[in-house]
């Protein structure tokens, strides 16, 4: 098991579940991790029921932020080593970072924020720095590796998680149209580039003008999406990364 807290600037921090034959670097203190290998309790709950025994069920069950936090060390070959692990941790605070988790199950990333201090802490000697991370990921969804499925009209994507995914749908070639349909749901843009990326999650195009947003998710198992585009000689894919609870 390892997870990787990557900055948006600065080296990624790396925390395995054993430290190395040196025992020297950074390592998940017993292996504890919270709040990733669940999934965050729904923000609704039961709601009173008149005249009978029971509650109602809410209408819509959704989730707030996965909050993850890993418990970390990191054991130095000197004391101003540990002092400048002490900084690089402490630096995290106010950049957006990914955080990528790999076991047997595979890999899956979430984004968040650094929302707690970190507290590092020297062990006797202050060649050891113990510490914990606590980031705060807005959007719970954990997600693979975005796979390209080539579309000639019809694409067949696949979700191989367990939760809904935002595609990405991205033209080569010039293109002054583009309409998706999935599922009853319409997404279209129009303008004049020499190249097109669409971005579903949130709704956002790298030129032109979305002109109707019926954003869809694409749900676990196999789909087709059905797009179209002007010129019909673009050459259209859809980037898709499985999704879990």
């Amino acid at each position: 098991m390892r997870f990787t807290v990557k900055p948006e600037s600065g080296d990624p921090i790396i925390l395995s579940d054993t430290t190395n034959s040196q025992t020297i670097g950074w390592y998940l203190v017993d292996s504890v991790v919270e709040g990733w290998f669940g999934t965050p309790a729904p923000r609704e709950s039961a709601h009173s029921a008149f005249g009978h025994d029971g509650d109602g069920f809410p209408s819509t069950l959704t989730q707030g932020s996965r909050v993850v936090t890993l418990y970390g060390a990191l054991e130095c070959p000197s004391t101003i080593d540990a002092a400048r692990a002490k900084d690089r941790l402490n630096a995290l605070f106010g950049q957006k970072l990914e955080i990528i988790g790999e076991d047997a199950d595979g890999t899956k990333r979430c984004w968040g924020f650094l929302s707690d201090d970190p507290q590092p802490k020297y062990l006797p000697g202050q060649r050891i720095v113990k510490f914990s991370l606590v980031i705060t990921c807005p959007y719970p969804v954990k997600l693979g590796n975005e796979i390209e499925f080539i579309s000639d009209g019809v694409c067949h994507v696949i979700n191989n998680g367990n939760a809904p995914s935002y595609p990405k749908i991205v033209v080569s070639g010039r293109v002054t149209s583009l309409l998706a349909y999935f599922n009853g749901h319409t997404f279209s843009w129009s303008g004049n580039a020499s190249s097109l990326s669409l971005d579903l999650f949130d709704a956002s195009a790298s030129s032109g003008e979305i002109t109707e947003d019926d954003a869809f998710e694409i749900p676990p198992g196999e789909h087709d999406i059905y797009i179209s585009t002007s010129p019909q000689q673009a050459k259209v894919s859809v980037l898709l990364a499985s999704a879990w609870r």
